[in-house]
């Protein structure tokens, strides 16, 4: 947000607002291999266009297994991180014990 100086003339100043439109420009998975009957943790390494602040709590991401929703009923567990203010955030999937049920596309 820029504001004009104090100097102006209050009914003269104005307030300009630029909002940025954020998209992924890159995502990256891995590991992609398990062994049946250990947990498993997938990162998911997400590159936006525009920087974004510390908090992610505000961003939804949303964990898919061949098209449906992971769900915690289901053994997974979703949490994302970044570093200060950032492109690049990192989003795991915890999965409490591998199942073959559990092999597909994420």
């Amino acid at each position: 947000i820029h504001q004009n100086p104090n100097s102006c003339i209050p009914q003269n100043h104005t307030v300009e607002i630029t909002i940025k439109d954020t998209f992924v420009e890159d995502i990256t998975i891995f590991p992609t291999n398990f062994i049946i009957g250990t947990p498993g943790i997938l990162m998911c390494g997400i590159v936006l266009n525009t920087e974004i602040c510390p908090d992610v709590s505000s961003l939804l991401v949303e964990w898919y297994h061949n098209n449906s929703i992971s769900s915690s009923t289901l053994g997974y567990t979703v949490s994302s991180l970044a570093k200060g203010f950032a492109k690049e955030f990192n989003s795991t999937l915890k999965i409490s014990q591998v199942e073959s049920s559990q092999s597909g596309s994420y």
